[in-house]
């Protein structure tokens, strides 16, 4: 089944890895985005670094960018919580 991104999501994890120089399997582990599709964008960017630029956002685009962050800031701060009580009940 295919995936459809967001050039947002596209641009920084391209950025992450080609500006920041992280792993490209770390960075497609940190986004749960399969490693191949995440070295496709990383090819694209390096045959034309504009192809993630993003225009100006709609307001609606924006507001489901920004639910989808909340979103994903939720589900980790959950792991952490849990690992934190994991963690306390060793101690």
């Amino acid at each position: 089944m295919s995936r459809k991104y967001d050039k947002r999501l596209k641009a920084s994890v391209v950025y992450d890895i080609c500006e920041l120089g992280k792993s490209t399997s770390r960075t497609a582990k940190e986004y749960n985005i399969p490693l191949k599709t995440v070295e496709k964008w990383v090819t694209a960017y390096h045959k034309d670094p504009k192809v993630y630029e993003i225009s100006a956002l709609s307001n609606e685009e924006r507001i489901s960018e920004l639910e989808h962050e909340v979103r994903d800031l939720k589900r980790k701060n959950e792991i952490l919580k849990k690992t934190l009580i994991m963690l306390a009940k060793d101690n």
